[in-house]
């Protein structure tokens, strides 16, 4: 085998020990804050946009934010505050925008997402949410949006949830009455449903995008990503990376506590390499058992384009969203919910 072959595997070898790097009084120091986070307000104006994307997103991976910014989504001018705006305080309806992990500095056009970032990350989830019509900004809906903190992969256990926690409660403390959706994808969706297992989340929506569910079950799954990603050191990762614990990582068995008033829409695309189609129908079948088909709407579809996650791209997915907004009263496109 030459090197050119060898070279994914040493990789990701590599990533494997950079996320096992960091001390553990380091990882468990960590506290959850706004400025730790980079929670952002997003909200609709009428001013000109004042800034890009992109440079947006720059200032905060050099943790020099500039904000607030105002950016052009699709024509429409959305202005970026820093923390819980008071306009959160009078909001009917929160977005809260829990993104996915990928560890890359590249910044997609508007028609693509498979672009994450450490940093930063979090206004293009946001940004793509908005233009695909899955968040529907107006006077009175805002999103609130966040990074984790991906200096290591937590697989959506408690660093994760901390930090989507902390997020959910400052909302929740700004506006008591706010109806909030959660819209999240992969990682951040594993950790949505983590959150709702383990809290009451009294008046909440979730959105799920490629969800994953076990932290085993993703690892399974990454040799359709990479041909060289054998099973043995997938196997060793798990065992070795102390910022995994299969102890919590039995999100499934814990299904069965989300309370009965959590609605939930869920969307996957068959054949999705890191998710697998027998888990996602397992799993959700699960939710829906428990909660009942009137609380959960799973949406299913098609296509070999996409890698992974990016289902809000189709206008099916866009379709059934919308329509499942439009059933429960939430804010949504009528051009596509009829």
């Amino acid at each position: 085998m030459t090197f050119k072959q060898l070279f994914p595997t040493f990789t990701l070898a590599i990533a494997l020990l950079g996320a096992y790097a960091p001390a553990q009084a380091a990882r468990n120091a960590f506290r959850p804050t706004i400025q730790a986070l980079n929670i952002m307000t997003i909200s609709p104006t009428d001013k000109k946009a004042s800034t890009t994307e992109k440079a947006l997103v720059r200032s905060i991976y050099k943790r020099t934010p500039q904000l607030p910014s105002i950016i052009d989504i699709e024509g429409n001018s959305y202005v970026y505050q820093t923390g819980i705006a008071p306009i959160v305080k009078q909001a009917k309806y929160i977005y809260l925008m829990s993104r996915g992990y990928a560890k890359r500095k590249k910044i997609a056009g508007p028609d693509k997402d498979d672009h994450f970032i450490r940093k930063g990350g979090c206004v293009i989830h946001t940004r793509d949410r908005i233009a695909q019509n899955v968040v529907h900004l107006n006077k009175n809906a805002v999103a609130v949006t966040f990074d984790y903190k991906d200096e290591y992969v937590n697989f959506g256990q408690k660093r994760d949830i901390s930090c989507l926690s902390y997020t959910y409660e400052a909302i929740r403390k700004a506006n008591p009455t706010a109806h909030i959706i959660i819209v999240s994808e992969c990682l951040g969706a594993k950790t949505a449903l983590e959150l709702a297992a383990r809290n009451s989340l009294e008046k909440t929506t979730i959105v799920l995008e490629s969800p994953f569910f076990r932290g085993s079950e993703l690892f399974e799954m990454m040799q359709n990503y990479n041909r060289f990603a054998s099973p043995w050191i997938l196997k060793w990762g798990m065992r070795f990376l102390k910022h995994y614990d299969a102890k919590q990582d039995d999100l499934p068995d814990r299904l069965q506590n989300i309370k009965p008033h959590v609605h939930i829409f869920a969307c996957h695309r068959n054949g999705d390499p890191l998710l697998n189609d027998d888990y996602f129908h397992t799993h959700m079948n699960t939710i829906t058992d428990h909660l009942s088909c009137n609380n959960v709407t799973c949406y299913r579809f098609n296509d070999t384009q996409e890698l992974h996650s990016s289902t809000f791209r189709f206008k099916g997915s866009q379709q059934a969203v919308n329509a499942f907004y439009k059933k429960r009263g939430l804010p949504y496109c009528k051009a596509l919910a009829n």
